[in-house]
């Protein structure tokens, strides 16, 4: 049986090389379709003027996230409003970011009591 691989060393590592330079390419073009999947789906959370019944929970925590690196946390706020409070007690995540949000913006954090 022969081996597929080039015997040279430097040919080898030439290979892993743009292997490893095409994973990454593909990697960073995957997430950055996935967080525009992510943010398009936030917004839609943002701009509904109901609650919001089934939430995807990583899209809420990257949406919080987001908005927490920007400072915006009454975005947080506002989203945070209308997602079911059995919803914020059971992921502590988004319920820590709404929790601080809420503080930030001086609101009164009865709802999570």
């Amino acid at each position: 049986m022969t081996s597929q691989f080039p015997r040279d060393p430097a040919v080898s590592i030439e290979i892993v090389s743009e292997l490893n330079r095409v994973g990454r390419e593909l990697r960073e073009a995957y997430m950055q379709s996935r967080r525009d999947e992510l943010l398009s789906a936030f917004e839609s959370y943002l701009q509904s003027r109901q609650s919001i019944s089934n939430p995807k929970f990583n899209v809420v925590l990257f949406g919080f996230q987001e908005a927490w690196r920007r400072n915006d946390f009454d975005v947080i706020v506002r989203v945070g409003d209308k997602l079911p409070r059995e919803w914020l007690l059971r992921w502590r995540e988004p319920q820590a970011f709404y929790a601080m949000a809420l503080a930030r913006v001086g609101r009164d954090m009865l709802r999570l009591a």
